[in-house]
């Protein structure tokens, strides 16, 4: 029976292995109330939990050791910091912190770090209602850029189908894939139910390294499994 694993947790043991292109991962933004003191520096300890989260590996970064130091002064660790407006015209921080700063901190506190090299991932996600792909998968898309894990997700039109990833047709998945520039890929299909389920397998170069199962309230949140 396959393991009930996060996909992204199997990804940390690559990144020690695989020397592959580094994320931008102290570059962050964050919702902005206004534009006052209280509200920026609110913003900017949000930023750094996001930077930490990404350097870790770990959605409770916060709680981890020598976090709370760190977050109790985020100004220490920016490299810079701006404003900015979102498609919808919300207020936005933008913050940079020194992430080899972090990561030396972190370390010497005792706190698990992942390595800056990430591998990108091709995921071919069959959900009840079709494909997930650049246009219809944002909540992948944004627990993947929260997490520093560089995902691709393919195009509308691309020949990544859903029946070949539901009947685990593989060579015509990895056909399919030969386009993009990554030996990762990862097929998924989640089920609709109470609870919804979801099941991955992840591949390189064609041969699988693992596979795992999960249950969740509902489909979307089946898709953050993954993450």
């Amino acid at each position: 029976m396959p393991r009930i694993l996060y996909l992204s947790c199997f990804l940390m043991g690559l990144l020690f292995t695989m020397p592959l292109q580094a994320a931008t991962l102290g570059d962050v933004s964050v919702p902005l109330a206004d534009r006052s003191d209280s509200s920026v520096r609110a913003a900017e300890q949000a930023a750094l939990a996001q930077v930490l989260s990404r350097l870790t590996g770990r959605a409770d970064a916060t709680s981890l050791p020598g976090a709370a130091s760190l977050l109790a002064n985020p100004q220490q660790w920016l490299s810079q910091f701006g404003f900015a407006a979102s498609a919808t015209g919300a207020q936005l921080l933008t913050a940079s912190f020194d992430v080899k700063a972090l990561n030396k901190a972190l370390l010497a506190a005792g706190a698990p770090v992942w390595s800056t090299s990430r591998p990108t991932l091709l995921l071919g996600l069959a959900m009840p209602e079709g494909l997930a792909s650049t246009q219809s998968g944002s909540i992948l898309a944004q627990a993947a850029d929260q997490r520093g894990l560089p995902l691709l997700l393919p195009a509308d039109g691309n020949a990544l189908n859903t029946a070949d990833i539901r009947g685990r047709f593989m060579q015509s998945v990895f056909s399919a894939s030969a386009g993009y520039a990554t030996d990762l890929v990862a097929t998924a299909v989640i089920y609709a139910g109470n609870p919804a389920s979801v099941r991955w397998w992840l591949y390189q170069k064609s041969v699988l390294l693992t596979q795992g199962q999960g249950n969740a309230a509902d489909t979307q949140a089946a898709q953050a499994l993954l993450i």
